[in-house]
This record gives structure tokens, sequence and C-alpha cells, in this order.
């Protein structure tokens, strides 16, 4: 520090710690990280229940259940959550049925305690409502129901809910927020995820063979029709992403050569480097 300030101390470690600056605080973008961060932690577990990779990209993300404030906060790093889960668009249907069937079903040990004889007819009520109109009427107090000449108050510890995804959505959800993927590829997405994962096996090749980061190459390669016919519409984000000056479409020269099996498609690769980087 003191060759910039002469008047510093010998240390950093002399310093006082600085004081925060309350008034550079943005609490609102505070609260809308946070927000991303719950809707990016479920999208992340929906991805993995549909077993879609990463890198294939999807059409639609859905965030339901979400009040005015909380999807405005969404919005602002709208952005943000699209990259993070490499979704195209995100909707905001408004309730989380439209992405998950719900089961409620009487807690059978918890409940019969309360119903005795009243049991039987207990549960079939609580199987016939609505599962919606139950779990808003637990969540504000409990939910009210008549049998065998009692009034029962149904309570959380009462009832077990089940969830599943209604299709094509495949959805994670917390107390208040269901997130979710439309798992569905149409000939574009399945495209664009192909080329993707292929990219990124030639990446993993070039660090296998010792090539710096900034080597130009000569890619060679060998491929099933599918991949084929992706590899041609995006074969100029491919040469980009793995810095090939020529494309070969048979296998020849001297580098490391390999083959894959993914996705149903099959690709016999080479790589040759064309000159250092620099």
């Amino acid at each position: 520090m003191r060759p910039a300030n002469p008047d510093a101390p010998k240390s950093v470690h002399w310093c006082d710690y600085p004081e925060p600056d309350r008034a550079a605080i943005d609490e609102g973008l505070e609260r809308a990280m946070e927000t991303a961060l719950r809707v990016v932690n479920l999208g992340r577990a929906a991805r993995n229940a549909s077993s879609l990779r990463v890198r294939q990209p999807l059409r639609r993300l859905a965030i339901a259940g979400l009040g005015d404030g909380e999807r405005a906060r969404v919005e602002e790093v709208s952005d943000l959550i699209r990259d993070e889960l490499n979704v195209r668009e995100i909707v905001f249907p408004p309730h989380r049925g439209e992405v998950l069937e719900s089961i409620v079903k009487p807690n059978y040990p918890v409940l019969g305690k309360k119903a005795g004889a009243a049991m039987k007819e207990l549960a079939s009520k609580v199987q016939a409502a609505p599962p919606g109109e139950i779990r808003a009427a637990i969540a504000g107090g409990g939910w009210s129901v008549e049998a065998a000449g009692q009034r029962f108050t149904l309570t959380a510890e009462d009832v077990s809910v089940l969830e599943s995804s209604r299709a094509p959505w495949v959805a994670q959800a917390d107390s208040a927020m269901a997130v979710a993927v439309d798992a569905t590829l149409d000939e574009e997405l399945r495209a664009e995820g192909l080329v993707r994962e292929f990219a990124h096996r030639i990446q993993t090749l070039r660090r296998s063979a010792e090539f710096d980061v900034t080597d130009r190459i000569r890619l060679h390669w060998e491929l099933s029709p599918g991949l084929a016919d992706a590899c041609a519409r995006y074969e100029r984000f491919i040469r980009e992403e793995v810095l090939a000056e020529e494309v070969v479409p048979r296998i020849a020269g001297s580098g490391p050569v390999e083959e894959w099996t993914f996705d149903g498609e099959r690709a016999r690769v080479g790589i040759e480097r064309v000159h250092k980087g620099g």
C-alpha cells in the first residue's frame, strides 16, 4: 500500500475493519436474489427429476404460487434464472395446481384418535373433497368438516398431501412455491442439446490431449445421421466453441481419436493441433 500512499500502515492487518455503508445496501436486490436462489434450487431439482442434461436447453420454466411482490422480484433477475437453468422462457401460472396434481389422504394413526367411530365417514369426506380446498383451509388455520354428527377441524398433522407432476411439466415444490420445467423436446431443442453435449465432449478430448486452451485445431468426425444433421445446423457454434479452423467429415491425421455414444447418437471424432495459440 505504501508506494501509493506513504502514510498507510505497514500492514493491512494493522488497520481497523472498514465500517459498512448501510446506504449502499440494496434490500430490494437482496430479496430478488433470495427468491432467485429458491427458484434455481427447485428448478435444478426439477431438471434432475426429468433426467435431462443441464446442457439440454428447454422451452419453458413455470414458477407457480408467487404473490405479486415475489413475481416482480423474479422478473428483475429473470435473465439470470434463464441462464442458470438453460430455459428459453419463464411463465407464471397463478396456481401450483397447473403444474402439480395433489392427493390428500387421511393420516389414520393421528386422525383416528380424534375421530373414533366417525373415522370411516371422515376419511371418505377427506378423499372426496378438492385437494386445493383442503390445502388452502389448512394453511388458513384448519379445514372444518362434519362427520357422524360431529364437527372436526383438521390441521396439517391430520392429513398427508401427496403431489405429482402434471404432464408435460416435471415439478418440484416447497411449502409455497412450485417450479417446473417443460420436458417436451422439439426438433430444434433436441438438435441444440446434442450439439452442446458434442462440443463439451470435444473440449474434454482437447484437455485430455493436453492442448492449450488457445490452440487452434482441425476437427475430424464421422457421425450418425441425427447428430450429423444437428452439427450441420450448428457447425459455426461448434467451431467457435472448440476453436476449430476446419471440419473434415472423415477420420484422418495423427491426432487423438475417440468414439462416443450418447442420446441415441454415435460419433467418432479426431482432433489435430493446427497451430499453437498465443
